[in-house]
C-alpha cells in the first residue's frame, strides 16, 4: 500500500472515530437528560477523551502481571472508546420520578 493512501485512510480512521467518542458526552450533557451547561458538557467531552487515549494506550501495549501467566492489554492495535449503551438509564438517573421501565418506554 503507498504511503500516502495509508496515512489517508489512517486520518480518515482517526477521525470516525473521534466522533464516535465524543458524541455520546455531548447527547448526555444536552438532551439526554442532564441539561448541563456549556462549561460542564466540555469537560465530560474533555474526559472522554483524555480517558479514552489512556484506556487505548493501555489495551494496545501488553503488560505482563507480575508472578501470574496473565496480561494486561491485548497487544494489539484496539481503540476503547464510549458507548451509547448507557443512554438508555440516564433519564431514570437525572429524574428522581422516573423508574426505569417508564425511561424504557415500557410503562
Amino acid at each position: 500500500m503507498p504511503v500516502l493512501l495509508a496515512l489517508l485512510l489512517g486520518f480518515q480512521h482517526a477521525l470516525s472515530m473521534l466522533a464516535g467518542i465524543i458524541t455520546p458526552p455531548i447527547i448526555i450533557a444536552g438532551q439526554g437528560g442532564a441539561n448541563l451547561d456549556g462549561e460542564t458538557a466540555q469537560y465530560l467531552v474533555s474526559t472522554s477523551l483524555i480517558v479514552c487515549g489512556i484506556l487505548s494506550s493501555v489495551q494496545i501495549s501488553r503488560f505482563h502481571v507480575y508472578r501470574s501467566s496473565y496480561y494486561v492489554g491485548t497487544g494489539l492495535i484496539s481503540v476503547v472508546g464510549t458507548s451509547f449503551a448507557s443512554r438508555l438509564c440516564f433519564p431514570s438517573i437525572f429524574d428522581p420520578h422516573m423508574s426505569v421501565p417508564r425511561a424504557l418506554g415500557q410503562v
